[in-house]
């Protein structure tokens, strides 16, 4: 006992019995425990299901000679897992920060085998879950829990600059949505309505882009809502327009207006074919003057001209 678990017990017949038995009983229970909590393969089963077997061979009975000669037949296992038997126990307490340590781990692993394929930039970790991947795949990782604290500790690290940099840049992506929404409501606002009422629904579109846009600035707390509010704010762009033309449409409605004449031209078609790729001021200063001479003579013959 002394050998193999440090364990100083009085030579005296029934009191090194019932004190050796209280010992292995106390970690037979402790070693139920763990083995009653996990499923399937776990950090140290092997040895657990070995000592299960030892210990509960030893106290399947009261006799003193018994017990003993049980105890010396199996001596060598017992030194063999004796200066383990603390560490699986430690290792697997409920509370314990290995234990903490160990399933945090095994939570950025998966996430980062979950989400590689849409976020590109966990790349960075790769060396750092390798590193991590190869402790938790060691069937009795109780020495390397130290360096396994450090390489979690490291990865989270990383894994919230990386979030960091991407919420960032993320905000200017819907900030942009917000400022083309923006020039919509700005134009629609500085023209003349004929419903008293139409200017106040367009305002109130407005007001209710940018509740929603701000509701996305607060959620930019991880990747998949980063890359959802991305999105959505892209897509708000579309529905703004949609719902403002609607408002524009309904506002002409019911009205007797004279007669006008109306033209339609794709947005694409203002736009000559050598002039679809834009390098230099200049290839801007040719577009723009393109457009305007196209509208410009769309207007001589009509009063209206739609733009899809």
């Amino acid at each position: 006992m002394k050998d193999a678990f440090d364990l100083t017990i009085e030579l005296k017949e029934v009191e090194l019995r019932d004190q050796s038995l209280d010992f292995f009983k106390g970690k037979l229970e402790s070693l139920r425990q763990i083995n009653y909590r996990n499923s399937g393969m776990y950090p140290g089963k092997e040895l657990v299901d070995k000592m299960l077997s030892i210990f509960s061979t030893i106290t399947s009975s009261s006799d003193s000679e018994t017990v003993f000669d049980k105890i010396i037949a199996r001596e060598n296992d017992l030194i063999e897992c004796g200066d383990k038997l603390d560490m699986v126990i430690n290792f697997h307490s409920e509370n314990g920060s290995q234990l903490k340590t160990w399933k945090s781990a095994q939570t950025i692993c998966k996430y980062y085998e979950d989400n590689i394929l849409f976020v590109p930039e966990l790349g960075e970790l790769d060396s750092l879950i390798k590193d991590i991947e190869d402790i938790l795949k060691m069937e009795e990782p109780f020495n390397m829990m130290p360096k396994l604290a450090q390489l979690v500790a490291q990865a989270n690290e990383k894994q919230n600059e990386l979030l960091k940099v991407n919420a960032e840049a993320a905000k200017k992506d819907i900030n942009k949505s917000l400022d083309a929404i923006t020039r919509e409501y700005n134009e629609a606002v500085s023209k003349s309505f004929q419903k008293v009422d139409t200017k106040e629904k367009i305002d109130n579109l407005y007001q209710e882009e940018k509740e929603v846009f701000d509701r996305l600035l607060g959620t930019l707390d991880s990747f998949d809502r980063i890359s959802s509010a991305k999105s959505r704010a892209k897509s708000e762009i579309d529905s703004f327009r949609t719902a403002l033309l609607k408002i524009i449409k309904e506002d002409g409605e019911g009205q007797n207006e004279p007669e006008v004449r109306r033209t339609s031209v794709r947005a694409s078609n203002l736009i000559p074919v050598a002039n679809r790729k834009i390098k230099t001021q200049e290839d801007v200063r040719r577009l723009l003057d393109n457009i305007k001479n196209t509208l410009e003579g769309l207007l001589d013959n009509n009063d209206e001209i739609d733009i899809d």
